[in-house]
């Protein structure tokens, strides 16, 4: 759960719900992340609703400004998700593809950092055997005249 914004383009975590129940990051650590442009234009347009918008609120907050219980998020989840005509997922899953799809745009290290893994081999789970654009272009230049075969002229 993000209850601090830094600035426009990064967000910070200090604390975490599990199974309901608001404590300190698994590792007792601020973290910190960047954000998707249109992210972050989203996050910017809550502090026009005037009420709750200082360092320490919430982001998402109930009309008084607590945290959402379980119940809560999970409504106004399947309503989103119904309004956008998706299929039905659990809402762990929206973590799982957000990462999957980050994995297919960025090395395994910052994959590892922007999910707030401790341990690569939680990482791996979302790393797949995804390749990337630019990896062909990696592999041509580090396999470049190791078979004495003249590296391929780019078309």
């Amino acid at each position: 759960m993000i209850t601090r914004r830094r600035s426009r383009s990064t967000s910070s975590q200090r604390s975490a719900s599990s199974a309901g129940v608001e404590g300190p990051t698994k590792s007792r650590q601020a973290r910190s992340l960047p954000l998707a442009d249109a992210t972050a234009a989203a996050l910017a347009r809550l502090a026009d609703r005037g009420d709750y918008t200082e360092r320490d609120d919430y982001v998402f907050c109930s009309r008084l400004g607590r945290r959402l219980d379980r119940s809560a998020v999970r409504r106004r989840y399947t309503r989103a998700r119904d309004a956008a005509g998706l299929r039905a997922l659990r809402f762990h899953a929206l973590r799982h593809a957000a990462g999957s799809l980050v994995a297919r745009e960025a090395g395994a290290h910052f994959v590892q950092a922007f999910l707030g893994h401790s341990r690569m081999s939680t990482t791996e789970r979302y790393l797949h055997a995804k390749s990337r654009p630019q990896d062909v272009e990696i592999l041509n230049r580090a396999f470049a005249g190791a078979s004495g075969v003249p590296a391929a002229e780019p078309e």
